[in-house]
């Protein structure tokens, strides 16, 4: 069906109908599926690509959302780096603080550079930075190929735990009080 069609059939809200033109050619271009209907009406479920300006639309109103039922989001990223004399990244910590928590998504290290304290070094000085803003906890992910007994270590504990993600594999998810 065209897009218009589509509009037209559907009867959309007209806020929808102000959406950018991307996301309009968009549409009209991607498979659609009829989904469970409201009423008399099947909606159509739409793949979104990365580009597609929905997404952030999507995002604000759940941050709406949570922010009516919680507190206002105050999200800081907190990003650390160690580089060598050449400007090689050695190992990273990628993060962001929020709502009293460290939440670390990505720690690495240079296998080559492994066992030598980097790791521990970032991990820690992410918790002395949270702690400055107020953070009472940390939570991270890893999986059973990672660094579980490297977390568990610096007194992280196991508070979930998914099986064959990745297939053969576990997925962990752990926590600290700080």
């Amino acid at each position: 069906m065209e897009l218009q069609a589509l509009l037209n059939a559907a009867k959309w809200p007209a806020p929808f109908l102000f959406l950018s033109w991307h996301f309009m050619s968009t549409l009209n271009n991607m498979q659609t599926e009829q989904a469970t209907s409201l009423g008399q009406r099947a909606l159509p479920i739409v793949e979104l690509d990365e580009l597609n300006p929905a997404s952030s639309v999507l995002a604000a109103k759940l941050m709406q959302f949570n922010e009516s039922h919680a507190r206002p989001y105050d999200f800081v990223a907190l990003r650390l780096a160690i580089f060598d004399q050449y400007g090689n990244i050695e190992a990273g910590l990628l993060g962001a603080t929020g709502w009293q928590w460290l939440n670390i998504d990505i720690v690495f290290v240079d296998p080559a550079r492994r066992n030598i304290g980097l790791g521990r070094a970032m991990v820690q000085r992410a918790i002395v930075m949270a702690q400055a803003r107020g953070c009472i906890g940390v939570m991270l992910d890893t999986f059973d190929f990672q660094a579980r007994g490297f977390y568990e270590k610096l007194g992280f504990v196991v508070f979930g735990e998914l099986h064959d993600m990745p297939p053969g594999h576990r997925r962990y998810w752990l926590r600290r009080e700080i």
